[in-house]
């Protein structure tokens, strides 16, 4: 848990997967389970604010598109914070809503949860806090009562407006600010639009008749089911850098674990590798002064190297270092990742008897 304050991400969506392994076991189907059943809840979610925003017919049609889309479905089984990211910003739109039709302390308890999980799962949540306040500061500059008994439906019943600023907000913030400070406008993140995009189209067709609703939904529906089966290489292409093929390779060729694991990314490595019940040795490459840190291993044998991610190898130093006292002795290379093993071809110097090892002491070695 420790380890989620040196993420990038916001913490919830570890809590929530830390939970999962521990109540149900570490494992791939646990992870991806998870996001599963956000996904689920999220269907739910963009139903309730169809519903709430125009009526029940809104919310089905809304629904009846998001099942079979493939943006949703394929972050339904990642195991990554997407899916709840989509489910509680529908969630923060529909408390946000509810509160406006009618204020009160429970409602706004209810909005205020939501939006925090919505800020602690990432931080995009935010644009989704922005994209609301600049909803409210439009009806509050624009949108005169005509009548005190109009007050609330003035501010509740602006459907299309809240979808557009939402739209706008949600999107063209990110984009701005890619062009004009860093990038950050990635596919990924506008997941957080689609539920605007989907419930702007769900608005009017749901306001046809059965007669047209219905034929329009199926064909909807079947259009969406067509463009995920044509992506059906989501399940057999390796999109991914393959860090349980390199690991795998390690256990296969030592499978008692009895030579190190040198990797620049120990945690990732580190978790497939009790994954598949295997604890080895595993040392930060960043920081390994190999006299200190493969001072115990003997002459006969050596170590691994598992890079992935793109890397380029060790660090100049080290990789100075390995070339001079080590040679490979076998390799294998998968989808941007690669296991390579490193046998002693000299004794290594003594180690400086001064200092702590470089692991722990996080001293890096020289990148000149």
């Amino acid at each position: 848990m420790g380890r989620t304050s040196h993420d990038a991400h916001p913490p919830l969506h570890h809590i929530l997967l830390w939970t999962s392994y521990h109540l149900f076991g570490y494992s791939e189907l646990t992870g991806r389970a998870l996001s599963a059943i956000l996904g689920v809840l999220g269907l739910i979610a963009i139903f309730m604010l169809g519903m709430t925003l125009w009526n029940k017919k809104t919310g089905l049609f809304a629904l009846a598109v998001t099942s079979p889309l493939f943006f949703h479905v394929f972050y339904s089984q990642e195991v990554r914070s997407y899916s709840l990211l989509f489910l509680l910003t529908v969630l923060s739109w529909w408390a946000f809503v509810f509160l406006l039709r009618k204020p009160g302390l429970c409602r706004t308890l209810l909005y205020a949860g939501i939006s925090s999980l919505l800020i602690y799962t990432h931080y995009f949540g935010i644009f989704v806090l922005v994209s609301q306040s600049v909803y409210m500061a439009v009806l509050l500059a624009w949108l005169q009562p005509q009548q005190e008994g109009k007050n609330e439906a003035k501010l509740t019943f602006s459907p299309y407006l809240l979808l557009m600023i939402w739209i706008a907000v949600t999107y063209g913030l990110p984009f701005i600010l890619s062009i004009v400070k860093v990038p950050m406008l990635i596919p990924r993140v506008t997941i957080i639009t689609v539920p605007a995009i989907v419930l702007l189209l769900a608005g009017p067709a749901a306001r046809l008749r059965m007669r047209y609703l219905i034929p329009i939904s199926i064909a909807t529906c079947v259009f969406m089911a067509t463009i995920l089966v044509s992506r059906n290489h989501y399940y057999t292409y390796q999109w991914k850098e393959n860090w349980r093929g390199a690991v795998q390779y390690v256990l296969k060729n030592d499978p008692s674990g009895e030579y190190p694991v040198v990797c620049n990314y120990p945690a990732y490595f580190r978790a497939y590798f009790w994954m598949l019940r295997k604890y080895p040795t595993v040392i930060n490459a960043q920081f390994c002064d190999p006299r200190k840190d493969l001072s115990d291993i003997p002459v006969s044998g050596g170590f691994w190297f598992l890079d992935a991610h793109d890397m380029k190898g060790p660090l100049p130093g080290f990789q100075q270092f390995m070339g001079r006292y080590f040679e490979p002795a076998g390799f294998a290379h998968f989808k941007r990742a690669s296991a390579v093993f490193f046998r002693f071809k000299s004794v290594l110097p003594p180690a400086p008897q001064t200092g702590k090892k470089a692991m722990e002491s996080g001293r890096p070695l020289s990148r000149n």
